[in-house]
């Protein structure tokens, strides 16, 4: 089966009506689950996408994520890879040589965990996963908005 990762702005855009990307990751995430693509992620994305909910939202909006998470998780959807210190040492010789082109360190680790999964597809609205050779979805036509139609 394949693998996606999915970042931190993609379970934003999924779960966040107001977000720019709603819609598009909605029916991009939809059609994953259609496919039965296995989603993964990182114990570092969850950690940051449950602070960001937690911040526009309170406590409310990070917990009614976190049901999502689970029920996922529960349903064999989803695979969870905790960040632990040998990936974060790896993730920090990335962030220190790719410095000049990354916005994030937490990426980093995402790269490291999806790399020894040899997972190439990435789920995201954040350019730095491209930088490094991923291929990132939903693709995106030429003004930069995601392309449904691939």
């Amino acid at each position: 089966m394949k693998q996606v990762f999915v970042d931190t702005s993609a379970w934003l855009a999924v779960a966040d009506h107001t977000d720019q990307h709603h819609h598009q990751a909605r029916e991009y995430y939809l059609g994953l689950i259609r496919r039965k693509e296995v989603l993964v992620t990182s114990s570092d994305v969850l950690s940051e996408t449950y602070s960001r909910f937690q911040h526009a939202t309170g406590h409310r909006g990070a917990a009614r994520f976190h049901s999502i998470v689970e029920i996922a998780q529960r349903q064999g959807l989803l695979r969870v890879v905790a960040v632990n210190a040998e990936i974060a040492r790896i993730a920090w010789d990335i962030f220190e040589r790719y410095h000049d082109r990354l916005s994030s360190f937490r990426h980093c680790t995402s790269f490291v965990v999806a790399g020894r999964l040899g997972i190439q597809d990435v789920f995201s609205f954040d350019e730095d996963f491209s930088a490094i050779g991923f291929r990132v979805w939903p693709p995106r036509g030429a003004n930069g908005s995601a392309d449904l139609t691939e």
